[in-house]
């Protein structure tokens, strides 16, 4: 798991304990920002070391794949 923050370089971010290959994750990572609106971009990576597109399509047939962006404020 990768995650860019106000479009800064990606950064890896820590996972915990996996259950199973076919689970949802939880995972964190440690930045310093300054007061003010953000946003947040992840993207998932493989095993294999392949990196999720950016390019948003459905689920069918194939699976979903675009990176969730998220944004947020700090005070």
């Amino acid at each position: 798991m990768q995650v860019a923050v106000d479009g800064g370089p990606w950064m890896t971010a820590r996972i915990a304990e996996v259950p199973n290959p076919d689970t949802w994750v939880q995972w964190e990572i440690g930045v310093e920002l300054g007061s003010g609106n953000h946003e947040a971009r992840v993207r998932a990576i493989t095993r294999d070391g392949e990196e999720q597109t950016g390019v948003v399509t459905d689920v069918r047939p194939d699976g979903a794949t675009g990176w969730h962006e998220v944004e947020f404020f700090v005070s």
